[in-house]
């Protein structure tokens, strides 16, 4: 639910920042699953997917994509920055030093 959460915050502000393309990653299949079908859902997050879904039309184009936790180490770092943090904070051109290491090895691991 967190990573449907984030993704109804960040959709926007993507949008804000003039993005026309966008690329909505993570490790939860079911989101992603969700997101790519059409229709209704009965699941808890059933309101964040439908959210999602009306957001992606603020741009020309917005792709789902499932990414295994193996490639997906700087976001799990951020996010858990971001449980002991009281505001919402964003990065643009740099990343918290705290997560560098693991956008090195995110990086790594995607293949060219």
């Amino acid at each position: 639910m967190a990573e449907a959460r984030a993704a109804v915050h960040g959709l926007p502000f993507s949008s804000e920042l003039d993005f026309h393309c966008v690329i909505l990653e993570s490790d939860s299949k079911t989101l992603i699953n969700k997101l790519k079908s059409p229709g209704d859902d009965s699941l808890e997050i059933r309101h964040f997917i439908s959210d999602i879904k009306d957001l992606a039309h603020l741009f020309n184009e917005c792709k789902f994509s499932f990414v295994g936790k193996e490639m997906n180490k700087a976001a799990h770092a951020i996010a858990a920055m971001g449980k002991f943090s009281s505001s919402d904070k964003c990065w643009i051109e740099e990343a918290p030093t705290e997560a560098m290491s693991f956008i090195e090895s995110d990086r790594g691991s995607c293949s060219p």
